[in-house]
Protein backbone atom coordinates (compact mmCIF):
# COMPACT_ATOMS: atom_id res chain seq x y z
CA UNK A 1 0.00 0.00 0.00
CA UNK A 2 1.26 3.48 -0.83
CA UNK A 3 2.26 5.71 2.04
CA UNK A 4 0.13 8.79 2.66
CA UNK A 5 3.03 10.97 1.51
CA UNK A 6 3.46 9.09 -1.78
CA UNK A 7 -0.30 9.18 -2.36
CA UNK A 8 -0.37 12.93 -1.81
CA UNK A 9 2.58 13.45 -4.17
CA UNK A 10 0.95 11.34 -6.91
CA UNK A 11 -2.39 13.12 -6.55
CA UNK A 12 -0.83 16.58 -6.39
CA UNK A 13 1.30 15.84 -9.45
CA UNK A 14 -1.71 14.59 -11.37
CA UNK A 15 -3.62 17.73 -10.42
CA UNK A 16 -0.76 19.98 -11.54
CA UNK A 17 -0.42 18.18 -14.86
CA UNK A 18 -4.14 18.55 -15.43
CA UNK A 19 -3.96 22.32 -14.96
CA UNK A 20 -0.56 23.05 -16.49
CA UNK A 21 -1.43 21.29 -19.72
CA UNK A 22 -4.18 23.85 -20.30
CA UNK A 23 -6.82 21.39 -21.46
CA UNK A 24 -9.94 22.86 -23.01
CA UNK A 25 -11.74 19.56 -22.60
CA UNK A 26 -11.38 17.15 -19.74
CA UNK A 27 -8.60 14.58 -19.98
CA UNK A 28 -9.87 11.72 -17.87
CA UNK A 29 -6.43 10.14 -17.48
CA UNK A 30 -5.99 12.03 -14.23
CA UNK A 31 -9.39 10.97 -12.97
CA UNK A 32 -8.37 7.36 -13.54
CA UNK A 33 -5.22 7.83 -11.43
CA UNK A 34 -7.32 9.17 -8.59
CA UNK A 35 -9.84 6.33 -8.95
CA UNK A 36 -7.04 3.77 -8.87
CA UNK A 37 -5.75 5.31 -5.64
CA UNK A 38 -9.27 5.36 -4.19
CA UNK A 39 -9.38 1.59 -4.68
CA UNK A 40 -6.11 1.23 -2.77
CA UNK A 41 -7.44 3.12 0.27
CA UNK A 42 -10.97 1.76 0.49
CA UNK A 43 -11.73 -1.74 1.77
CA UNK A 44 -14.61 -3.83 0.51
CA UNK A 45 -16.11 -6.44 2.85
CA UNK A 46 -15.03 -9.36 0.65
CA UNK A 47 -11.81 -7.89 -0.89
CA UNK A 48 -12.69 -8.51 -4.55
CA UNK A 49 -9.97 -10.05 -6.68
CA UNK A 50 -11.66 -8.49 -9.72
CA UNK A 51 -12.77 -4.90 -9.25
CA UNK A 52 -15.40 -3.79 -11.75
CA UNK A 53 -15.42 -0.07 -12.54
CA UNK A 54 -18.51 1.14 -14.35
CA UNK A 55 -18.50 4.26 -16.52
CA UNK A 56 -21.95 5.78 -16.82
CA UNK A 57 -22.90 6.74 -20.36
CA UNK A 58 -20.15 4.67 -21.93
CA UNK A 59 -18.36 7.68 -23.47
CA UNK A 60 -15.63 6.00 -25.58
CA UNK A 61 -12.89 8.49 -24.58
CA UNK A 62 -13.60 8.04 -20.88
CA UNK A 63 -13.93 4.26 -21.14
CA UNK A 64 -10.63 4.13 -23.06
CA UNK A 65 -8.85 6.17 -20.36
CA UNK A 66 -10.12 3.74 -17.70
CA UNK A 67 -9.18 0.71 -19.83
CA UNK A 68 -5.61 2.02 -20.12
CA UNK A 69 -5.48 2.40 -16.34
CA UNK A 70 -6.86 -1.13 -15.92
CA UNK A 71 -4.15 -2.59 -18.15
CA UNK A 72 -1.38 -0.75 -16.30
CA UNK A 73 -2.64 -1.39 -12.78
CA UNK A 74 -3.92 -4.98 -12.96
CA UNK A 75 -1.71 -7.25 -10.85
CA UNK A 76 -1.78 -10.84 -9.66
CA UNK A 77 -3.59 -9.58 -6.54
CA UNK A 78 -6.27 -7.52 -8.31
CA UNK A 79 -7.72 -7.29 -11.78
CA UNK A 80 -9.51 -4.13 -12.93
CA UNK A 81 -12.38 -4.54 -15.39
CA UNK A 82 -14.04 -1.55 -17.05
CA UNK A 83 -17.72 -1.74 -17.93
CA UNK A 84 -19.77 0.85 -19.85
CA UNK A 85 -22.98 1.41 -17.88
CA UNK A 86 -26.00 2.57 -19.84
CA UNK A 87 -28.69 2.08 -17.16
CA UNK A 88 -28.87 1.58 -13.39
CA UNK A 89 -29.46 -2.16 -13.90
CA UNK A 90 -26.05 -2.39 -15.66
CA UNK A 91 -24.32 -1.18 -12.49
CA UNK A 92 -25.34 -4.05 -10.23
CA UNK A 93 -21.99 -5.88 -10.46
CA UNK A 94 -19.83 -2.74 -10.12
CA UNK A 95 -17.68 -1.99 -7.08
CA UNK A 96 -17.17 1.58 -8.32
CA UNK A 97 -19.34 3.62 -10.68
CA UNK A 98 -18.04 6.82 -12.26
CA UNK A 99 -20.60 9.37 -13.41
CA UNK A 100 -18.72 12.03 -15.41
CA UNK A 101 -20.13 15.56 -15.49
CA UNK A 102 -22.55 15.04 -18.40
CA UNK A 103 -23.97 11.95 -16.67
CA UNK A 104 -24.50 13.64 -13.28
CA UNK A 105 -28.22 14.11 -13.94
CA UNK A 106 -28.56 10.30 -13.62
CA UNK A 107 -27.10 10.26 -10.08
CA UNK A 108 -30.49 10.04 -8.31
CA UNK A 109 -31.35 6.91 -10.35
CA UNK A 110 -28.14 5.16 -9.27
CA UNK A 111 -28.20 6.45 -5.68
CA UNK A 112 -31.77 5.24 -5.16
CA UNK A 113 -30.78 1.66 -6.12
CA UNK A 114 -28.40 1.40 -3.15
CA UNK A 115 -25.98 -0.88 -5.00
CA UNK A 116 -24.25 -2.88 -2.24
CA UNK A 117 -20.57 -2.13 -1.71
CA UNK A 118 -20.43 0.24 -4.69
CA UNK A 119 -18.71 3.64 -4.62
CA UNK A 120 -20.52 6.36 -6.57
CA UNK A 121 -17.87 8.73 -7.94
CA UNK A 122 -19.19 11.94 -9.47
CA UNK A 123 -17.93 15.11 -11.08
CA UNK A 124 -19.81 18.34 -10.39
CA UNK A 125 -20.87 20.87 -7.80
CA UNK A 126 -23.12 19.72 -4.97
CA UNK A 127 -23.24 16.05 -5.96
CA UNK A 128 -22.31 14.67 -2.52
CA UNK A 129 -25.63 16.05 -1.29
CA UNK A 130 -27.45 14.21 -4.09
CA UNK A 131 -26.01 10.76 -3.38
CA UNK A 132 -22.42 10.87 -4.63
CA UNK A 133 -19.81 9.37 -2.30
CA UNK A 134 -16.63 10.79 -3.85
CA UNK A 135 -16.84 13.88 -6.02
CA UNK A 136 -14.24 15.46 -8.30
CA UNK A 137 -13.98 19.23 -8.40
CA UNK A 138 -11.55 21.93 -9.46
CA UNK A 139 -10.04 23.98 -6.64
CA UNK A 140 -7.77 26.81 -7.74
CA UNK A 141 -7.64 25.16 -11.19
CA UNK A 142 -6.40 21.89 -9.66
CA UNK A 143 -8.24 18.58 -9.74
CA UNK A 144 -9.26 17.61 -6.21
CA UNK A 145 -11.89 15.42 -4.58
CA UNK A 146 -14.30 15.52 -1.68
CA UNK A 147 -15.83 12.50 -0.02
CA UNK A 148 -18.76 11.57 2.15
CA UNK A 149 -17.29 9.11 4.64
CA UNK A 150 -20.63 8.25 6.32
CA UNK A 151 -22.15 7.40 2.90
CA UNK A 152 -19.20 5.15 2.06
CA UNK A 153 -19.46 3.39 5.42
CA UNK A 154 -23.23 3.02 5.00
CA UNK A 155 -22.46 1.20 1.71
CA UNK A 156 -20.36 -1.29 3.70
CA UNK A 157 -16.96 0.18 2.82
CA UNK A 158 -14.06 1.14 5.10
CA UNK A 159 -12.13 4.29 4.20
CA UNK A 160 -8.55 4.83 5.33
CA UNK A 161 -7.70 7.92 7.34
CA UNK A 162 -5.07 8.82 4.72
CA UNK A 163 -7.70 9.11 1.99
CA UNK A 164 -10.01 11.11 4.25
CA UNK A 165 -7.09 13.45 5.01
CA UNK A 166 -6.46 14.04 1.29
CA UNK A 167 -10.05 15.08 0.59
CA UNK A 168 -11.14 18.69 0.35
CA UNK A 169 -13.00 19.56 3.54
Amino acid sequence: MLSAFRLSVVMAFAGLLFVSAGYTKTDYTFHTLYVYNFTKYIEWPAAPKELVIGVSGGNPEIVEAFEKMAILKTTSERKYTIKPVMSPADADKCQLLFLPGPESSKLPLFASRSIPNCILVTEGDGLLKKGGMINFLLVDRKLRFELDQPALEKAGLRVSAQLVGMAVQ
